[in-house]
């Protein structure tokens, strides 16, 4: 399948919500897009309405979601569940859903993202070791 980047739309933006994206926390925002959206969300759980989603999915308001993050992804995504069930209905319902992918927080582990976080923290630890005060300390 080839994808017309109008019927993409995607909130890659790492926390910022601006514009369209600061609006799907609701159902409404999803009744305006075409109805061959395919939601992509890598920035934060908190900007979609996860049942919201599920219900914009289920009645084909939309085409498909591909999540990396999701609502309440702390009790999931950062833990082993290893020989417990995960009971979250409504996350059990996107796995489930045949036009949703989610990954586990993984678009950050980028080549790009892990020289990043490696040079702020060897940047961190030089100014707090050189200067006794770290720019980005939190006090």
């Amino acid at each position: 399948m080839i994808i017309d980047w109008n019927h993409l739309i995607g909130s890659n933006l790492h926390g910022k919500t601006v514009g369209i994206i600061g609006t799907i926390k609701t159902g409404s925002a999803f009744a305006v897009m075409r109805k061959e959206v395919i939601l992509i969300n890598t920035a934060h759980g908190s900007i979609v309405n996860t049942a919201d989603l599920l219900k914009a999915l289920n009645y084909g308001v939309i085409a498909a979601a591909g999540l990396d993050v999701y609502e309440h992804e702390k009790e999931i995504f950062f833990k082993d569940h290893t020989g417990t069930p995960i009971n979250d209905d409504l996350f059990l319902k996107l796995y489930a859903h045949p036009n949703v992918i989610i990954t586990g927080h993984q678009s950050f582990l980028t080549a790009e993202a892990l020289h990043g976080i490696a040079s702020t923290t060897i940047a961190n630890l030089n100014e707090w070791a050189y200067n006794s005060v770290c720019k980005n300390e939190i006090r």
